[in-house]
């Protein structure tokens, strides 16, 4: 089954993904796996807080995520007939789980959007285009994506 991996990460533009999904998927897959990568949980160093307050916080952000996945997965069933449209919410690193995912399912491209913040900003923080584009053997689709 050629499966899409659809990277979504809540930007503001997540609609030229989604835009961009409908324009390839038909005829191209029968699956769409809309893929989300939720932070893992933080680390407080030296800051005791209460375990149920924290689960409980991380619970509630999980949740408002898996609520924004789902409605982005049934717009996106709305406007594709016979294609599967699979959300998949995940936690770790977003590149590493990117590409176990895109092996697990047996992706035949990964769509994802590149947020161009440039070299400094990339060089500090990193960036997620870059590390799958060096290290997926997977084709990779990256739509541009720009604050207005």
């Amino acid at each position: 089954m050629n499966t899409l991996l659809l990277c979504l990460d809540f930007c503001d533009q997540t609609d030229l993904l989604l835009d961009e999904a409908r324009r390839i998927a038909p005829g191209v897959c029968q699956r769409i796996v809309l893929l989300h990568v939720a932070q893992p949980n933080p680390e407080f160093i030296g800051y005791d807080a209460d375990p149920q307050a924290l689960r409980d916080q991380m619970a509630a952000v999980y949740h408002t995520e898996q609520n924004t996945l789902r409605r982005h997965g049934e717009t996106l069933q709305a406007s594709l007939e016979g294609v599967e449209i699979l959300p998949l919410l995940v936690q770790g690193s977003t590149g590493d789980k990117i590409l176990s995912h895109a092996k697990r399912l047996g992706a035949t491209l990964i769509l994802m959007g590149t947020h161009g913040h440039g070299k400094l900003y990339n060089l500090v923080v990193g960036s997620t285009c870059q590390f799958v584009l060096q290290h997926t053997t997977t084709p990779l689709l990256l739509v541009p994506i720009r604050k207005e």
